[in-house]
């Protein structure tokens, strides 16, 4: 099932008494609590949406109405997993953050439909595994999840909802709430890097020591590190936040799941070397590419080194040693940077060759962990063991009213788009924004690849159909012009040019 929503009245309401409906609905189980005081576009659309799905039809417009009933049903965990990348958006407006995270109006308006479908007893956990850097607790007070937390905690009943930074203990940022333990996974000869073992100790991941990376990618060991919460789930409801996304083209229900992990040491991003050495970390292979690379390696080896000090003993001298070579490693690394550059603005390069860390559309290397992510979280049982059944429900919930464009994930530039998007197939969901986006799905490697994988979705591409309340926005996907309702996405800077339809 995949419907599209699109309204250019559809944006996001203001934080007035944490995100509650500003109608008095029959099935809002909170009738004592006040509404929001000023338009709530979001819950009234979801609320529309659902309906619009034929979700309980029978009891709708009646206290009894539960549309998630279909999915979730008394007794069973769930868990939402929104997108909480970063604390702060990396472009030059570092305050916009409704490009770069879920808005909390649509997680708040998903927990009241799951407090019906669970009839009010249960925990619901929100959670995400955010890059290295972010500082969950800020995020938290930021972007106001914390007052949805507040309102939970005023409603007197035997439901709660608990927000987690799923990372584990060695992640930096502070954590918030920080439960459950790391599952091991191992895919063996299911993961798409079983095939690529000849780059097998090449594999990086910026700010992790690359002998940790690699280990757990060499032959028949394919191995994650899954959050225990997540793989305990029977329901997961994914929120994603769908933008460009500089290393992997665009993110949107696949790349989410890259935020289940309990550590990111087991996910490789890049292969080394450039492209003729077998790598995809840079195109042309030369002096200053080579440089930067060694560099940047022993800056992550040194981090590494920091963070165990720093747990062992915050003042020892050998700390501060590290914390100074460190930062003489950064200046080194982000002048030869500048100067590599100023030469590829010189010669005239391509958006492409200036590319580095993987960062461009021949990426060969993170499509293969999303994909494995996704396998894992369907058939992994909650004890690590990958099953031939389905371990849990999967459903997907875009916010799509601003999404991001050129430099994300970490650093997009809004796009305003006004649209929710809900999929219960994780493939068709990506399809379906890669069109939106005016990009060609064929020309991103990962989802080329899901198309028609039939472990991860049950159509082809030219089977996937769409509803919508936008009359030419239904039918075969592959029939769909969505340029009446927006404007194709500028792409990362390593990739355009190249993904466009």
């Amino acid at each position: 099932m995949n419907y599209l929503f699109y309204d250019k009245s559809l944006i996001y309401p203001e934080n007035k008494n944490e995100y509650s409906p500003s109608e008095m609905y029959p099935e809002y189980p909170f009738k004592n609590i006040s509404l929001c005081t000023e338009p709530n576009s979001v819950y009234t659309t979801i609320r529309k949406m659902f309906y619009l799905m034929e979700l309980d039809r029978k009891n709708y417009g009646t206290e009894k109405w539960n549309p998630l009933g279909k999915w979730i049903k008394p007794g069973m965990k769930v868990c939402l997993k929104p997108n909480f990348v970063m604390h702060k958006n990396g472009s030059n407006n570092p305050d916009d953050l409704d490009s770069l995270v879920t808005h909390p109006s649509i997680i708040r308006c998903i927990l009241d439909y799951c407090y019906i479908a669970l009839e009010g007893k249960g925990t619901v956990i929100v959670g995400d595994s955010p890059v290295k850097d972010c500082d969950f607790n800020l995020l938290m007070k930021r972007r106001n999840y914390i007052d949805i937390v507040n309102f939970y905690n005023k409603v007197k009943s035997d439901f709660k909802v608990k927000f987690y930074d799923f990372r584990g203990p060695e992640e930096e940022g502070g954590q918030y709430n920080s439960k459950g333990e790391g599952i091991l996974v191992n895919l063996g000869e299911k993961s798409w890097f079983y095939a690529d073992s000849k780059n097998a100790n090449k594999y990086r991941i910026p700010n992790y020591h690359y002998k940790r990376v690699i280990k757990h990618h060499n032959g028949l060991t394919q191995e994650y590190l899954i959050n225990s919460i997540v793989l305990d789930a029977d329901v997961i409801i994914s929120i994603p936040k769908p933008k460009t996304h500089r290393k992997n083209g665009y993110t949107a229900a696949l790349k989410n799941f890259v935020g289940v992990s309990y550590s990111k040491e087991y996910l490789p991003h890049h292969t080394e070397g450039s492209v003729k050495s077998g790598g995809d970390e840079y195109i042309v292979n030369g002096l200053i590419p080579r440089l930067t690379s060694t560099i940047r390696k022993y800056i992550d080896i040194n981090r590494v080194k920091i963070d165990r000090k720093r747990k062992e003993n915050p003042k020892s001298f050998l700390l501060n040693i590290n914390n100074k070579t460190s930062h003489l490693m950064w200046i080194l690394y982000n002048k030869i940077n500048k100067l590599d550059s100023l030469l590829m603005k010189y010669r005239k390069a391509s958006l492409a060759e200036s590319a580095r860390e993987g960062t461009w559309y021949g990426n060969d290397t993170l499509w293969r962990t999303v994909l494995d992510l996704n396998y894992i979280l369907k058939y992994s049982n909650n004890k690590g063991e990958i099953t031939e059944i389905p371990q849990r429900t999967i459903l997907h919930f875009g916010d799509m009213i601003i999404s991001g464009e050129k430099e994300g994930p970490m650093a997009p530039s809004p796009k305003e788009q006004h649209m929710l998007l809900f999929s219960d197939d994780v493939v068709d969901f990506d399809c379906i924004v890669t069109k939106i986006m005016g990009f060609d799905y064929k020309k991103f490697k990962g989802l080329y690849n899901a198309v028609g994988f039939y472990p991860l979705t049950k159509n082809k591409y030219e089977q996937i159909e769409l509803k919508s309340n936008v009359l030419e926005c239904n039918g075969l996907l592959d029939l769909i012009n969505f340029r009446s309702i927006s404007k194709p996405f500028v792409a990362g800077k390593g990739w355009r040019g190249h993904i466009e339809l």
